[in-house]
C-alpha cells in the first residue's frame, strides 16, 4: 500500500533537493531513513527562525519572509541588524522542527511517537491518511512570533530556542535512525 505512495513523496523530495528547498541539516537523514521499506517522509521542516514583513501576524497570504536561519550560529550573528520600520508589521518567528511521516501499520507509528517522546518533542500523532497508511506527525513544539522592534537579548532568545530544538531533533533522528522495519 506504502509503495505507490512513497514513490511520489520520493519523486517530490529528489525534485526538492534539486531546487535547495530541503533544509541541508537533515537533507542526507531524509534520503536514509526514506530508504526504509516501512516508512516515508512527507514533509519536514528543521526548524528556523525567520524574519517576517506584513500587515498582521493573521495575513499569511500577504506577509512574505525575508529572512530564514536554520543555524542557530548565524541565527545569532544576524538577528539583532537594524531593520526599518513601516505600515506594516515586522516580527520575528520561531518555527520548530516538524517531520511528517507515512507508515504501513501501528508499530511503526508507535515506534516514531516514542522516540518523538524520549526527544522531548511536545506535537506528537497520527490518523489514517486517506490511501491508508498512517499519517504520523512529530514536533518539537509550537511556533512562536516576536513583533518588532524588540530588544536584541529577547530576539536572542529565539536563536536559544532553535539549538534546543534542534538537540531535541538530533535525539529524535537517531532514534527513528535505528529502527529496523519489521521489528525494533
Amino acid at each position: 500500500m506504502l509503495d505507490h505512495v512513497k514513490k511520489r513523496y520520493m519523486e517530490r523530495l529528489y525534485r526538492d533537493y534539486e531546487r535547495g528547498l530541503v533544509d541541508e541539516d537533515i537533507a542526507e537523514w531524509l534520503f536514509m531513513v526514506n530508504r526504509k521499506p516501512c516508512l516515508a517522509t512527507t514533509s519536514s521542516c528543521s526548524g528556523r527562525v525567520a524574519l517576517i514583513y506584513g500587515p498582521s501576524l493573521t495575513s499569511k497570504a500577504e506577509a512574505r519572509i525575508l529572512e530564514a536561519w536554520h543555524d542557530p550560529v548565524e541565527c545569532r550573528r544576524r538577528i539583532c541588524m537594524p531593520r526599518p520600520l513601516g505600515i506594516y508589521l515586522w516580527w520575528l518567528s520561531l518555527q520548530p522542527p516538524i517531520i511528517h511521516f507515512l507508515v504501513e501499520d501501528l508499530d511503526v507509528a508507535e515506534h516514531i511517537l516514542e522516540c518523538g517522546d524520549r526527544a522531548g518533542f511536545s506535537k506528537l500523532g497520527y490518523r489514517r491518511h486517506r490511501t491508508g497508511a498512517i499519517h504520523v506527525e512529530a514536533g518539537a513544539g509550537d511556533k512562536l512570533h516576536l513583533i518588532l522592534p524588540a530588544s536584541c537579548s529577547t530576539a536572542l532568545e529565539l536563536c536559544s530556542l532553535l539549538s534546543l530544538y534542534k538537540e531535541r531533533l538530533k535525539r529524535f533522528m537517531d532514534c527513528v535512525s535505528g529502527y529496523r522495519c519489521g521489528g525494533r
